[in-house]
């Protein structure tokens, strides 16, 4: 089974997940804040992040960046006694894959943390062995995207990591200029079809690559109601 990673700083609240998820068959281990959580990722990635928000010293909006900074895959769900749209919205802006009540019960809990970890297994199960073949580089305003590095190179030559699949989204929305591209469309492609879970995470996908790109990022438009459209 996979290793759940639980931040909480609250004791007892932390001891009855940590045992609840043992009692599932999941390995856990534990972190009281933000520190702690962070040591703990970079020592050893954790197959899913259990996070709460208000914790001392960093919060659990600063720990979600931080993470998916490390690590754009893993599941991060948040898990919360803040629950206005406001939080949930910020949460998910962040880096989140969800975005939890406290009081939601344990058999949901249990559902939700198992959703989530079958759509990173058919991510893995989909990503290929070598660099996918995108061709050598493309660009989407002013920035060459190199689909062999993965490296997102702007108009000055300075350079960002990008994943596979975040080229691919840029390769398919820039093949596709001035078309809307459904979140489905793309769901499909990039999952060929095994994707268990929601649109959510091409809306994730997209707001991270809208920020690494800058004001480029204003070239790739939300439709309302259908999708994305790169306009050059």
């Amino acid at each position: 089974m996979a290793e759940i990673l639980i931040v909480e700083d609250h004791a007892p609240f932390r001891e009855t997940l940590a045992e609840l998820l043992e009692d599932a068959g999941y390995v856990v281990r534990t972190a009281t804040n933000g520190l702690e959580a962070l040591d703990a990722f970079s020592e050893k990635r954790p197959g899913l992040v259990l996070l709460d928000v208000m914790m001392p010293g960093r919060d659990g909006y600063t720990v979600c960046a931080e993470m998916r900074a490390k690590d754009p895959l893993v599941p991060i769900l948040m898990l919360t006694a803040k629950n206005a749209e406001h939080d949930r919205v910020h949460g998910l802006q962040r880096g989140a894959d969800d975005y939890i009540d406290k009081t939601v019960g344990t058999q949901e809990l249990l559902a939700r943390i198992g959703a989530a970890l079958r759509r990173t297994g058919a991510i893995a199960a989909c990503a290929p062995a070598r660099p996918p073949s995108l061709g050598a580089s493309f660009m989407i305003g002013a920035h060459r995207v190199d689909g062999v590095r993965h490296r997102l190179v702007d108009a000055r030559g300075r350079e960002q990591a990008i994943v596979p699949r975040e080229v691919k989204i840029l390769k398919y929305l820039a093949e596709r200029a001035g078309e809307t591209v459904s979140r489905e469309a793309l769901i499909e492609f990039l999952w060929n079809g095994e994707y268990a879970g929601t649109t959510r995470s091409i809306d994730q996908a997209i707001w991270r690559l809208r920020e690494k790109l800058g004001t480029d990022g204003r070239k790739i438009v939300t439709v309302h109601g259908a999708g994305y459209s790169y306009r050059p």
